[in-house]
């Protein structure tokens, strides 16, 4: 493969996104997982357990009228589209000021991403994972929580 196409097919893929306009970015969310007993986890590393992703980052991406992704940065720290890794991304609902997103990755995964202002006017996030399925390995149910940059909820109108 010549090197530049390895480039050219990330422009390609991210073009959309480059106009779209930032709804808000999230980081370092923390909370609860229970690890199922079932594919990879083994008996003694199943349950409940404390869990955060320290570096993760979330920012939920307006691309047109009805169009929504998430772009995150995780353990593998790079930056995935949600909807360029398989994902279908809705806004569920919308409040004057929270709203919910749904990601739907096709048999293995849905996430509920929640954006509110908390009465202190602290805008946060809250992440709903449910992780399973026959094609995961890794089958777990978590609530993370973290906070966020201002969110931009006209974009959301």
């Amino acid at each position: 493969m010549k090197p530049y196409l390895p480039s050219l097919l990330l422009l390609v893929v991210l073009s959309p996104i480059a106009g779209a306009q930032n709804v808000t970015t999230c980081r370092a969310p923390k909370g609860y997982s229970y690890y199922h007993y079932q594919g990879l986890t083994s008996k003694e590393s199943s349950g409940f357990t404390e869990d955060k992703l320290s570096n993760g980052v979330f920012t939920i991406k307006k691309i047109d009228s009805e169009t929504f992704d998430i772009l995150y940065i995780d353990t593998r720290k790079s930056i995935t589209s949600s909807v360029a890794d398989g994902a279908i991304v809705r806004l569920l609902r919308r409040g004057e000021s929270d709203a919910t997103f749904i990601t739907i990755y096709d048999q293995s995964a849905i996430e509920l991403y929640t954006i509110w202002i908390d009465r202190d006017s602290k805008p946060k996030f809250d992440l709903i994972v449910s992780r399973g399925g026959d094609l995961s390995l890794l089958h777990k149910s978590g609530v993370l929580v973290g906070d966020c940059d201002p969110i931009n909820f006209s974009l959301l109108d």
